[in-house]
């Protein structure tokens, strides 16, 4: 089970981390997505939010493809701003990938939810429903805001989005911290206790 949740740390690092040259995104979107999927299917007997969640890392992994560039970086010098059309497509395109992330994270705190309760981890089910809560109601906020940048200036667009993007880094690092307290919790476990194979 370790296996599985390392693969959606690392999964999900790559998601929400940006390493970009000329617009290139080297550590690709999709590429973290098909870990986390990959993780998910070593957990998916656990419980079937887990399997659900494997059919949104794969949406998300193929969706995201595209968002491994950044066309504005590719314009030539002093023209690095997107077309209106285009920029209204990237803000659409970007809330499609917002939402779709929030379903696929919140199949994954009702597999560990249900793990939790499986192994009785007391007080576990509870703080990750809340942390849930709290992801995903920020999240939510984030998402369905990001299209009202259109009716601001460019000056106050731009600092309104770098806050969002700051937040929105700050939840998911949350989340990823959450998994890692999860995993950390079931080695333990699994150190003073026997786990059948068909379960582990």
């Amino acid at each position: 089970m370790s296996s599985g949740y390392n693969r959606l740390l690392w999964g999900f690092l790559l998601v929400i981390l940006d390493l970009r040259i000329i617009g290139f995104d080297l550590l690709i979107d999709a590429v973290g997505y098909f870990i986390v999927v990959s993780g998910l299917k070593i957990l998916s007997a656990q419980s079937e939010s887990f399997k659900k969640a494997q059919v949104f890392g794969v949406i998300l992994g193929i969706l995201s493809i595209p968002s491994t560039i950044d066309f504005a970086a590719t314009l030539p010098l002093g023209q690095g701003i997107l077309p209106t059309n285009l920029f209204i497509g990237s803000l659409f395109y970007s809330s499609i990938l917002g939402f779709l992330h929030i379903v696929l994270a919140f199949c994954i705190f009702r597999g560990m939810i249900d793990m939790a309760i499986k192994a009785n981890l007391h007080g576990m089910p509870k703080r990750v429903q809340g942390r849930a809560r709290f992801y995903i109601i920020t999240s939510i906020i984030i998402v369905a805001v990001m299209p009202l940048l259109l009716n601001l200036n460019d000056e106050t667009g731009m600092y309104v989005l770098f806050t969002f993007a700051f937040v929105s880094f700050i939840v998911e690092l949350f989340f990823i911290l959450l998994i890692r307290e999860f995993r950390n919790s079931f080695r333990k476990l699994e150190k003073v206790t026997i786990i059948p194979r068909d379960e582990a």
